[in-house]
């Protein structure tokens, strides 16, 4: 079936495109917002391990997102199992 949905249909070919697509996969970051926490914590790993804090202090990131991120990077992956947070 040719018409379901690939997110990785055309994948992004430059470094710097690849990074932009990593960040924007993170719950309501899109491209613009990618960016600006790239262009603030310098890689993708810094801004991966920002703390909350650190992710409030950039403009369109407040608390519901800045929880919401570290949330689904800091929680175990249970492959459906349940983990008490459902």
């Amino acid at each position: 079936n040719h018409s379901s949905f690939n997110p990785h249909a055309r994948k992004p070919s430059s470094l710097t495109a690849q990074q932009e697509y990593l960040i924007s996969a993170l719950p309501s970051v899109g491209p613009g917002l990618a960016k600006k926490l790239l262009e603030h914590f310098g890689s993708v790993d810094a801004a991966l391990k920002a703390s909350e804090a650190e992710l409030r202090s950039i403009p369109g990131v407040g608390d519901k997102i800045a929880k919401t991120i570290r949330a689904l990077l800091d929680t175990e992956y249970t492959n459906g199992k349940s983990n008490g947070n459902s």
